[in-house]
């Protein structure tokens, strides 16, 4: 009878131990791997995501003492987001020329036929926009402004009116701040970093020759191009990079 006792608690042991691989393996189907055997994220999403986090966790603004601590007494909030990070949706119904979106809804939407580059970097870009526009938001916008005016090209009154229209809406600080982002995530810059002249020089001849900054190739870089024309020059990107949240 004893026997019989334990073959059946045996095989009751086995069934849950096969209920519970099953369940694994389901998961398996229902979700695609969003990390490589590393453990490093490959999933835009999470790639994204993680970027963000670890950057609002380690930043600190270099070379001014000021900017930083301003930075450093908003950073708690801005790290508490990281958990809610935006949902994230493929839309086939955003306007001509916008691959991506940050909505009222904080939801992003992405344009269907991205490749997994295209997706990451959209999702960075409009993943900061998710910080900036949070209560926290970016340190001193005031403060923000002025950076960003001694460092971009002046307003043109002879511009043509798309000019003057990329212009305004470009040269905000969410949108230069986003770019920015874009170009770190490129660069490989971390969060402590001080970037130096000739290591940006490096990173933008690196760009240049792959054909980030031509419009049309397969490897452009909006967002690096965007801060080519719209700088004063490279050091006014540089200062950027180090000034910015």
């Amino acid at each position: 009878m004893l026997f019989l006792l334990n073959q059946v608690a045996a095989a009751q042991k086995s069934i849950k131990i096969l209920n519970l691989l099953c369940f694994f393996l389901s998961l398996l189907v229902l979700f695609p791997m969003i990390a490589s055997a590393d453990g490093i994220p490959t999933d835009p999403r999470a790639v994204a995501q993680a970027y963000l986090t670890s950057w609002y966790e380690e930043r600190v603004i270099p070379g001014d003492a000021f900017v930083n601590n301003q930075f450093q007494k908003v950073r708690p909030k801005l790290q508490a987001l990281s958990s809610a990070f935006p949902k994230v949706v493929e839309s086939n119904t955003l306007p001509d020329k916008v691959i991506g979106k940050f909505d009222e809804l904080c939801v992003i939407q992405l344009k269907c036929d991205l490749n997994s580059h295209e997706q990451t970097t959209t999702l960075i870009h409009e993943g900061t926009h998710y910080y900036d526009l949070s209560k926290a938001g970016l340190v001193g916008r005031d403060l923000q402004f002025r950076i960003l005016e001694q460092n971009l090209i002046r307003f043109d009154e002879s511009w043509n009116k798309k000019q003057k229209a990329d212009y305004d809406y470009i040269s905000t600080p969410e949108e230069m701040h986003a770019r920015i982002m874009v170009l770190r995530w490129l660069a490989g810059f971390k969060p402590d970093q001080e970037v130096q002249k000739e290591e940006l020089s490096q990173i933008l001849k690196k760009l240049e020759g792959e054909g980030a900054l031509t419009p049309g190739a397969a490897n452009f870089e909006t967002d690096v191009y965007d801060l080519v024309k719209i700088t004063r020059d490279s050091e006014s990107i540089r200062n950027l990079l180090n000034l910015m949240n």
